[in-house]
């Protein structure tokens, strides 16, 4: 069988006394007695020194209330952190675990009964009163929350409210066909995007927008538009 000298106590060892399947210099006794004497000169002296107070009772992170230590499981290495104690009382610890459990469980049903679910619903508004009550929820429930209105609109987009704003920075906050400001508008300008690629193209007041949608995006019909119009021109 193989051995190898260590360099370190200069015994003849076998090649599984090494790390690394003999390709260290030092033998295993020897590299870990180095790497304790490095570490206590080079890492320990610049290490954070936590002082514990003996106390008997703790504040929970998670539900506020003061509660005795014995309500608290003490963390594993006691030498890290500024506490004996984990943060979150034993109960409270429980129930995130018990509720990050069922968010996982959740998630997994969600994904297994996604069809039958949507199934479920184009049934439901096949009906027309439910088809009704869900229209006046949905107008009942944007009014109520016109922040989350807005990012749910933006998102069939693909922009954020960062992206937007500076997308109309980069308009100088006027539409980018007719020039008009938001001040001379009564609703704020709408995205424009082209209906093939899904792509944005820009910011357009609702006027403009509309414009482009009944000539259906037509750069034919739009020339012949311009035409029409510097010939009837007076």
């Amino acid at each position: 069988m193989d051995t190898k000298k260590c360099s370190d106590c200069g015994e003849e060892k076998l090649l599984m006394d090494f790390f690394y399947k003999g390709k260290d210099s030092k033998c295993k006794v020897c590299r870990l007695a180095y790497n304790r004497s490095r570490y206590a000169e080079t890492v320990a002296p610049s290490r954070k020194k936590y002082t514990y107070k003996a106390v008997d009772n703790k504040v929970c992170k998670n539900c506020g209330e003061l509660k005795s230590v014995s309500e608290f499981t003490k963390n594993r290495h006691t030498g890290c952190g500024p506490s004996v104690y984990k943060e979150n009382c034993k109960s409270c610890a429980r129930l995130l675990r018990d509720r990050e459990s069922e968010s996982k469980r959740a998630a997994i049903y969600r994904g297994k009964t996604l069809d039958e679910r949507r199934e479920k619903k184009r049934l439901y508004l096949s009906v027309p009163e439910n088809l009704e009550k869900s229209r006046a929820y949905a107008r009942e429930y944007a009014k109520k929350n016109p922040h989350r209105q807005r990012i749910r609109i933006l998102a069939q987009y693909g922009l954020t409210e960062e992206g937007f704003d500076e997308l109309l920075k980069s308009q100088n906050g006027v539409c980018a066909i007719c020039g008009k400001s938001r001040s001379e508008m009564k609703s704020n300008l709408v995205v424009d995007h082209d209906h093939k690629t899904g792509k944005v193209r820009g910011l357009l007041c609702v006027q403009c927008n509309t414009s482009l949608g009944n000539l259906k995006d037509n750069t034919d019909l739009l020339k012949k538009a311009a035409e029409y119009l510097e010939t009837h021109n007076p």
